[in-house]
């Protein structure tokens, strides 16, 4: 919003307009966004001196969505991102800051390459638990389809029990379905138990290699994508879905390995730096590598 001190801020330095501003999201590519939001990061930390920044870059994702990891148009992403974190950090050595900075270049998932699809909202309609109404499917059944696994959510009790194992059975002979797991099953990868909360899906379908769930409502089961694509969503066990940690700076020592973590070491570590207590964090602090 054109209204905030940073938005004032890159305006005054005309690096981006009123009107970019205030359509942000809505007409703007997302190389372009991060090109502002590395200008915002540089802004806040040259002016703001925030004891906490957070910088979000979109485009290695978009692009490894639209033409999958290990292309060419990955590794330019993955380049341009290089070249907005050297802004930030040339930012921090010309602003005499970057003796009191720790960074932590970090990604919340890896990626697969997929070749086929899998729509498992099409059972729903075939089995008319999903009907047309209004222009669009509606039901008390639905599948969230996210990449490399899908959630089936029953909103009828009284069908409940007999729909899962149904749907089960059926589901774990769906080519490209690596398994079908009942809410109590599927607590094993860290899904919510039924009744802890309204997210806590009744069935919950995993996808091979090469293959990710759609959320459409039309078309054939499963199908052949006419090129390669990227997703993630996979079970944790798979390598591809490794993320990238790294963390550098006034806090830690330097040429240490450690080897693979867990992403649930990563906000435990930002709060031993800053001195906050984390009383509900699952696991420690990456003491050994800290000054």
């Amino acid at each position: 919003m054109s209204s905030s001190p940073i938005a004032k801020d890159l305006i005054a330095q005309k690096l981006v307009t009123e009107d970019q501003v205030a359509t942000f999201g809505a007409r703007s590519s997302p190389a372009w966004r991060d090109e502002i939001w590395t200008d915002a990061a540089i802004d806040i930390l040259t002016q703001h001196t925030p004891n906490l920044l957070l910088l979000h870059l979109l485009e290695t994702d978009t692009l490894q969505h639209e033409y999958a990891p290990l292309t060419p148009a990955a590794y330019a992403a993955y380049a341009y991102a290089d070249s907005c974190i050297a802004r930030v950090v040339n930012a921090a050595r010309s602003a005499g800051l970057l003796d009191r900075i720790t960074f932590i270049l970090t990604s919340d998932h890896g990626f697969g390459t997929i070749t086929h699809e899998i729509r498992p909202n099409v059972a729903l309609v075939d089995r008319g638990l999903l009907q047309m109404k209004d222009g669009g499917y509606k039901g008390n059944v639905w599948f969230l389809a996210e990449g490399g696994e899908a959630s089936l959510f029953i909103r009828d009790d009284a069908k409940r029990a007999a729909l899962v194992q149904e749907l089960k059975t059926y589901f774990a002979t769906v080519p490209g379905v690596a398994g079908a797991y009942t809410n109590e099953e599927a607590q094993k990868f860290g899904i919510p138990a039924s009744g802890s909360t309204d997210q806590a899906p009744d069935l919950y379908l995993t996808a091979q290699p090469g293959y990710s769930f759609n959320g459409g409502t039309q078309g054939p089961m499963t199908s052949d994508l006419a090129s390669p694509r990227g997703t993630h969503g996979y079970l944790n066990t798979d390598p591809d879905m490794e993320a990238l940690f790294i963390i550098s700076g006034a806090h830690i020592r330097p040429g240490i390995d450690l080897g693979s973590i867990t992403n649930l070491r990563v906000a435990p570590t930002i709060a031993k730096i800053l001195d906050v207590s984390l009383p509900a964090a699952k696991e420690g602090p990456l003491t050994d590598a800290m000054r």
